[in-house]
Parts: C-alpha cells; structure tokens; sequence
C-alpha cells in the first residue's frame, strides 16, 4: 500500500505555527538577553568601585584623581576628555603617572573624569573591557592597555583611535573635584563616603543644550519616566554603585542624597517643578546654588554624558 505524504495545506499550517511560535519567543529571548545584561553592567560597576576602595586604602582614602583642569572656580566647573594623546616613549606604570601628573603633559588629561579612572587599568587594578556595558548602543570595544609599540596610554584611547574613544566606556563617574580654586578632589571622591553617595552609573543622558565643557547634563524628563534614564536597558532604568561599593539597579536616576537626579547639577529631587532654572541646567554653566559640599550634603554629577539625539558623547 502506497503511504501518502504531507499535503501542501499540512505544511503550510506547520510553518505557520513555527513562525508563530518564534513571534512568541522571541521577545521573551530578547528580554532575558536584556536581563543578563543588566546582571553583567551590575558585576562591571560593583567591580569598579570596590578596586576604587581598593585605591583609596593605599592613598589616604582618596580615589585616583589627576589634576583638576585650570577652569576650575567658583563660577565655572569645566571638565573634558583627553584629547588622545599617549606617554610616548613611557613603558612602565610609575613613567605613565609621572606623565599624567607632570606639568609639561598635565593639560592632556587635566580635568578629565575618565584620565583618574584610567589608572586602574595601568594598574591591573580594573581590565579595560569592565568599562563596557553589553547593553551600551555605542560603547562596543575595550581600550587596549599597551599599543603595538608598547606605549602606555594616559586615558580609554588607543594610537589607532585618538579622536573616538566614545567606544571605549560605558558609564558616566562623580565629578571629582570641588569648584574651589584649588580644585581638590571633594569629599565625595573618598573611601570614607558613605552609602547614600553614587559614585557612577550608566551613560549620563544629555538631553538638552549645553557645551561640551561644562558640567552641562540636562536631563527635561520628568521623574518616573523612560527619558529620565540612561539610553542603556532599553532606558529601563540604570545600575548604579554608591560610596560603600555596593551595587543597584535602580528605575529612575532620582536616586543621590536627598533623591536628587545624580544625572543633573543644582537642586533636582523628586518634586519637579517643571521649572527651566531650577532643577534644569540649560545655559552650559553650573550655577552658583550647587554647592556640593554645603551642610554635609553631596549634589555629585555624573560625567561624562552622551547626547542621546546625536548618539555623540563628550
């Protein structure tokens, strides 16, 4: 007896309930990707800040800190990014610090939040590939720690890619320094702060005006919503690490002492106003009401920030 075969209707009923199946799953697949991204960024920030700690226990409490840039008064809190340039000639770490500290090369990382945390990674202290988040749209390649010439860098940049190195970090670190004259690193930068004080987290969201060289990050989204968080975990929310090491995710950056946005400078706790002064920077100066370090109380900013319209960071 002959034995008869799938009809085409069969099959095609088959595939369509596969297709269908997939429909299904695959959201499901893309959000546990998602989610073990978020568990991996969580594991990156806690790392970072404890081998922070670790730093600060060898150095007077004092997190790795380069020196302030020269812009740094009461009025104008100005920060940047090194320009690309490496310790030419240098092989050893001690070399590389003495170029990062002396007078002649300072102005290369001088001011630069990402030059202190550099020096992790000349230190073995943190691998360059902890600074990248799965879940970071551009952030895609670790910066290397030795060019092909052997040359240590002074900041997350290679001789390859000095004028891009937007690829080489992920998350956005507490200003550092005081608007004092004397730019010393603040109270904040320390190993004795305490747990209500964030020390980083996610992507800094630049949504709004501002220059590149002030602490500018505008964020207009109202508290508890998508805009108001980093453009990392499908703006979800953002892991953040506080002064006792530890680690969050958390659903809104209204989350620094008191509930300020440790996304903004100035007064920005959950009771917006919807005021364009006063919780939002919008001129590209850091107005003379943040104090960070009045009363005991931290407002700390997290540089460097992204433009999220443009996907540029700076």
């Amino acid at each position: 007896m002959k034995r008869r075969g799938f009809t085409l209707i069969e099959l095609l009923v088959v595939v369509a309930i596969i297709a269908l199946l997939i429909a299904i799953l695959l959201p499901s697949l893309g959000k546990a990707r998602e989610l073990a991204n978020r568990g991996t960024c969580a594991a990156n920030v806690r790392g970072i800040a404890q081998s922070m700690h670790v730093y600060g226990a060898d150095n007077n409490d004092v997190y790795p800190c380069v020196p302030a840039n020269s812009a740094n008064t009461a009025s104008s809190v100005q920060y940047k990014l090194a320009s690309g340039a490496q310790a030419t000639g240098f092989g050893t770490t001690d070399q590389t610090y003495q170029s990062m500290y002396s007078a002649g090369t300072a102005s290369v990382v001088a001011g630069s939040p990402m030059a202190c945390l550099w020096i992790l990674c000349i230190r073995g202290d943190v691998a360059p590939k902890q600074f990248l988040c799965k879940s970071d749209p551009i952030g895609s390649a670790a910066s290397p720690l030795l060019t092909s010439a052997n040359l240590y860098n002074t900041n997350f940049n290679d001789a390859t890619n000095v004028t891009n190195s937007d690829q080489h970090y992920s998350y956005s670190f507490a200003y550092p320094w005081t608007k004092a004259a004397s730019s010393a690193p603040g109270g904040w930068w320390k190993a004795t702060s305490d747990a209500s004080i964030v020390l980083m987290a996610d992507m800094n969201p630049k949504n709004g005006s501002g220059t590149s060289t002030n602490l500018t990050a505008t964020n207009t989204a109202f508290p508890g919503t998508k805009q108001a968080n980093s453009i990392h975990h499908q703006r979800d929310g953002e892991n953040v690490s506080y002064g006792d090491a530890h680690a969050e995710f958390v659903r809104s950056p209204f989350v620094g002492q008191n509930g300020d946005n440790i996304y903004t400078a100035g007064v920005s706790g959950p009771a917006y106003t919807g005021s364009t002064s006063d919780p939002i920077i919008s001129t590209g100066q850091v107005p003379t009401t943040w104090n960070p370090g009045s009363s005991g109380s931290y407002d700390t900013i997290l540089v460097p920030v992204a433009d999220v319209q443009s996907n540029v960071r700076f």
